[in-house]
């Protein structure tokens, strides 16, 4: 199955502060630096109700030769 990276959304009254979003497969709540899960239903309905948001990837560019 895929894996998407993602991490809390911010709070709209505090931006300092993460929502608290559980995962279901640990019962901990999602760090906040985010974390690589499955893209499963689960996670695609927090991404669709905004309470976490996709980490896009820091992929070096390739040098030209």
């Amino acid at each position: 199955m895929d894996t998407i990276h993602i991490k809390p959304a911010r709070w709209a009254e505090d931006p300092s502060k993460c929502l608290y979003v559980p995962d279901p497969v640990t019962g901990r709540p999602l760090p906040e630096e985010g974390a690589v899960v499955e893209s499963s239903r689960y996670w695609r309905r927090r991404l669709a109700s905004a309470e976490v948001v996709l980490v896009e990837s820091k992929a070096k560019p390739e040098k030209e030769i």
